[in-house]
């Protein structure tokens, strides 16, 4: 509509204008999370003061990015207290500033709750003002339950230290052998720790001690965070067969999942590897191959072989799989340029851990969920290859079409991370950096916590 304007129609017309700015601008505001009456009033003065531009949402409000706002949050912590606060609470109302899918630590609640949210969207939580007390008085329960260096379990040839072993003696090391001065939290972020061998208890006893749970269930409060570290492929709450509860009992534990079942993939380890001879990639003789049981999640490794054999057939390049195991296996290996590494009976694969120890390239095969672990790096293409089952043979097209010399750096890529990364005191030093934010950023990655999972075949 168009204003002949006299001086008193002036003022109504700009009165006019104004108000449907502003009502426009309220929709902008409630998408991004900014809905009180000082953010009202503060776009209404950047009008006034803004004559010569135009008023767009992203000139009225920038959103920075996350990096930006761990920078901002740092650097102002010194000189303006009130800067540092406005930054965290923009930071837990936005759901623009903090991407929980991106989050290299945890180190406050905010970005805890931010994690764990993809999982319990209504979780609340502060931080504990006693929580040493409340760390040793959990500690101590737990202990009359089961002795922290109860015997680790026996599989496939290995007798432990398993990642939960590692966990319990290099955190609780961490804690009781600290500087004075330490505070919990300076070792466990936001967290009150929970130190339990759960997969040795689930495998030798298949439950866990009686009144064990129900003592937790009693001793945890609803409004704080706690921590773990499991791997059994059920995880903490379906791996004890005689004791399994829901999750939901216990939606504020935070759980490192070597199995598939938690917040935080790690990697799945067993016995440490060493590194392969150095072959040239184009001089081996097998472009993928696999030796391994078949029994292990049938209808993933069967299907593998299947479609992987096709795929040689079809483009007359050789390939290696064997389902019964060998002897020699290492030998395939040494004369592999990549190596599948499917599921196993959990989400992950002992097998990725074993070939990025040893320095390979791996193929890491899923059906319901990718249990990705330094999930970045396998999305980027940078220490392995990542895909559905049903889409094995397309990746099998893009393996070969990236070539050997991009192989042939992933795997000079993999051996430099081989300790940091791939070993059971790297994984220790990546959980300790995600928990505390000290120490420089962690590779792991949050993820939803999947509560349902496929039916063995």
């Amino acid at each position: 509509m168009w204003c002949r304007c006299s001086c008193c129609s002036l003022g109504i017309c700009g009165l006019f204008l104004l108000s449907f700015i502003l009502l426009t601008h309220w929709g902008f505001m409630k998408r991004q999370g900014l809905e009180d009456l000082d953010d009202l009033m503060n776009l209404k003065d950047s009008f006034w003061s803004e004559t010569t531009a135009p008023l767009t949402p992203d000139a009225a409000l920038p959103i920075m990015p996350t990096a930006f706002v761990a920078e901002a949050t740092t650097s102002t912590a010194t000189s303006e207290t009130t800067t540092t606060t406005t930054t965290t609470t923009r930071t837990t109302e936005s759901a623009s500033v903090i991407d929980p899918n991106f989050l290299s630590s945890v180190d406050t609640v905010e970005k805890a709750l931010a994690c764990m949210r993809l999982t319990n969207p209504q979780l609340e939580a502060t931080y504990p003002d006693d929580a040493e007390e409340h760390f040793q008085e959990i500690y101590d329960n737990i202990s009359s339950f089961v002795s922290m260096d109860f015997p680790a379990h026996h599989w496939a040839g290995y007798t432990g230290p398993w990642i939960e072993n590692y966990w319990i003696k290099n955190f609780t090391s961490k804690w009781f052998q600290r500087a004075e001065g330490t505070r919990l939290r300076d070792v466990f972020g936001p967290f009150i720790p929970i130190f339990v061998p759960w997969v040795d208890l689930a495998v030798r006893e298949r439950a866990y001690p009686a009144g064990m749970i129900d003592m937790l269930k009693q001793k945890m409060r609803k409004t704080v965070l706690y921590v773990t570290v499991s791997q059994h492929d059920l995880g903490v709450f379906g791996g004890a067969k005689m004791s399994t509860f829901p999750q939901s009992d216990m939606p504020n534990l935070f759980v490192f999942s070597a199995g598939g079942f938690g917040h935080i993939p790690v990697p799945l380890l067993k016995q440490p590897e060493t590194p392969l001879p150095d072959i040239p990639i184009a001089s081996r003789r097998y472009f993928v191959s696999f030796v391994g049981s078949g029994w292990t999640n049938r209808g993933v490794r069967q299907n593998m072989e299947a479609v992987t054999k096709a795929w040689g057939e079809k483009t007359h390049r050789e390939v290696f799989v064997n389902l019964k195991g060998m002897n020699d296996w290492k030998e395939v290996l040494v004369n592999s340029s990549v190596t599948l590494t499917p599921r196993g009976f959990g989400r992950s694969s002992f097998r990725a851990g074993e070939m990025l120890q040893m320095g390979r390239v791996p193929l890491y095969i899923w059906d319901d969920v990718p249990w990705s672990f330094y999930r970045e790096l396998w999305d980027q293409e940078i220490i392995g290859f990542s895909v559905q089952i049903k889409g094995l043979e397309k990746m099998l097209d893009h393996v070969a079409e990236v070539g050997f010399e991009k192989l042939q750096s992933m795997e000079e890529k993999i051996l430099s991370m081989r300790n940091s990364h791939f070993s059971y005191e790297g994984i220790m030093d990546q959980i300790s950096k995600f928990l505390t934010g000290r120490g420089g950023s962690s590779d792991l990655r949050c993820v939803k916590f999947k509560r349902r999972r496929r039916r063995r075949r």
